[in-house]
């Protein structure tokens, strides 16, 4: 008697596989369903209003705000506004591999570890 080839898990993949198909055409027939019985209804739009929340209604033009060219950067923050720091820390080794050579020192001003 010869052995079926069909096995468990390919007979569950399989009833799976199926499984979602029928999910995917059910919701295809409630989306058309639904689109023929609200009409055809067009595109809808979403504005943004003045304080960034979305609405159905156009944003009121008399609140529209107008900025200057120069006023808009759009770049990194530039090298001279930013605080200079010291490069050099002060710290004390925590612990030390030579034969790895890695290891931690405990910074003196927050009391952080840093892996060197």
């Amino acid at each position: 008697m010869a052995k079926s080839q069909q096995t468990f898990s390919k007979s569950e993949k399989e009833k799976k596989r199926l499984k979602k198909r029928e999910e995917k055409r059910k919701k295809m027939e409630a989306r058309k369903a639904d689109k023929e019985a609200n009409g055809n209804g067009g595109i809808q739009f979403a504005y943004v209003d003045h304080n960034g929340n979305l609405t159905d209604t156009p944003p009121d033009p008399e609140l529209k705000v107008e900025y200057e060219l120069e006023d808009i950067q759009i770049s990194v923050t530039k090298k001279e506004d930013l605080p200079e720091e010291d490069p050099v820390r002060k710290g004390k080794v925590s612990f030390f591999d030579s034969s790895k050579g890695f290891g931690f020192i405990i910074d003196t001003e927050n009391n952080e570890k840093y892996f060197t």
